[in-house]
């Protein structure tokens, strides 16, 4: 399996922990951030529950609930110049996913 995951021209590199912008520069997030967005890509297409992030990723930290939605939320933000528009979707009763490129 590749090491670097394409996603509208943002590169993320699987063992590196790291993204990179079309023009090379390091987009910034955090470790969490970072861990959940590599985690809905590696399941890409598949939506992927609150639950199961919470359980792989968040741990402890994520017996809130709305810890989730404020990760997914601040990821949304920063990969949306990049992305055109909001490509971690939302599926009622099923979890977040990642839209597959068209």
């Amino acid at each position: 399996y590749n090491s670097v995951l394409p996603l509208y021209g943002l590169k993320v590199d699987t063992v590196q922990k790291a993204v990179t912008t079309p023009d090379g520069a390091p987009l910034e997030l955090s470790p969490k951030e970072y861990a959940i967005l590599e985690y809905l890509l590696l399941h890409r297409g598949q939506p992927v529950s609150t639950e199961t992030l919470i359980e792989h990723i968040l741990g402890e930290d994520g017996l809130f609930s709305n810890v989730v939605k404020v990760h997914i939320s601040l990821l949304r933000k920063k990969l949306s110049p990049y992305c055109g528009g909001n490509v971690i979707g939302n599926i009622r009763g099923a979890g977040y996913i990642i839209e597959v490129e068209k």
